[in-house]
């Protein structure tokens, strides 16, 4: 056959196959044909929306207030956690710090005690970076200020982290609750000598540990990582542990020169090696800046 007619023929065969793949089988009744197009369509509804959340949670991300407008005016889910997202387009704002997104969320129904992978919700995240007007934003849409984080812990605690007096006191006008244990970590995070002498006469433990799968609150060591001298000072009189290294790595860390000699003086390993050395500052490093080694 002459090469011509052989391209002529493979395109008939091709339009052929095209003509039979567009024409129903007379075998396949014409509901079932319809039910499977419905099928397609759904799906790719689904393939849309599960996009246009994605685009949400990026908008977020990146402080796209029009975009994520745009796409919550549009039905998109607030409260929806896409794939490979470990949080919700709301703790995203508010780790952000981005009051106008979170009030842009919170008005298309974002929930506020919606809780993440670590089971922190929004108001732990704001309590954590010490923020007092997410923290106002959240608790006046109905925040709880109680949530208890998965095996210990609370907002009060992760506020007191942050070293910032306003957001514990505005959790505590809240009616944010603390036990004796609560109350001596927040007084030795903010050298808050008091609380600490009224926990302690309640039985808070001086060594006492508050912890969950993620985080660890333990009195001294928040009070080095703080700068609190004073409160350092009181939990050593009162036989808090300074073994393992914790408080003293933590106060090298902070640049708490002060601190680390204090603690040096009680006894505490001078090489420890309990926290990772982020600023590489070490222990030794921390004495020697602040002439507590004699020559």
């Amino acid at each position: 056959m002459p090469g011509n007619e052989i391209t002529a023929e493979i395109h008939r065969a091709r339009a052929e196959r095209a003509r039979k793949c567009a024409t129903i089988s007379p075998l396949v009744p014409r509901s079932v044909f319809l039910l499977w197009l419905c099928a397609v369509a759904l799906l790719s509804a689904c393939s849309q929306k599960v996009t246009q959340e994605q685009m949400l949670w990026r908008a977020v991300e990146h402080g796209d207030l029009q975009a994520a407008k745009r796409l919550l005016d549009q039905g998109v889910d607030a409260n929806n956690v896409p794939k490979s997202r470990w949080s919700t387009p709301l703790i995203i704002a508010v780790m952000q710090k981005t009051t106008e997104m979170a009030e842009l969320l919170l008005a298309h129904g974002a929930d506020p005690n919606q809780k993440d992978e670590r089971s922190y919700t929004p108001l732990c995240w704001a309590a954590m970076l010490g923020n007092p007007t997410m923290l106002k934003l959240l608790i006046g849409k109905g925040a709880d200020v109680n949530v208890r984080l998965t095996g210990g812990g609370s907002p009060l605690l992760l506020a007191a982290s942050s070293n910032n007096r306003e957001a514990v006191e505005l959790l505590r006008s809240s009616g944010a609750e603390a036990s004796s244990s609560d109350n001596l970590y927040v007084g030795a995070a903010l050298n808050d000598l008091p609380t600490m002498e009224g926990a302690l006469a309640e039985g808070a433990a001086p060594s006492g540990i508050i912890e969950n799968q993620w985080d660890k609150w333990i009195p001294l060591e928040v009070a080095a990582q703080n700068g609190q001298l004073d409160a350092v000072r009181l939990l050593i009189a009162r036989g808090a542990s300074i073994a393992g290294g914790g408080p003293v790595m933590a106060a090298a860390e902070a640049g708490h020169a002060n601190v680390v000699e204090e603690l040096l003086k009680a006894g505490a390993p001078i090489e420890a090696t309990g926290r990772s050395l982020s600023s590489g500052w070490t222990p030794l490093l921390a004495a020697a800046n602040s002439n507590s080694l004699s020559n």
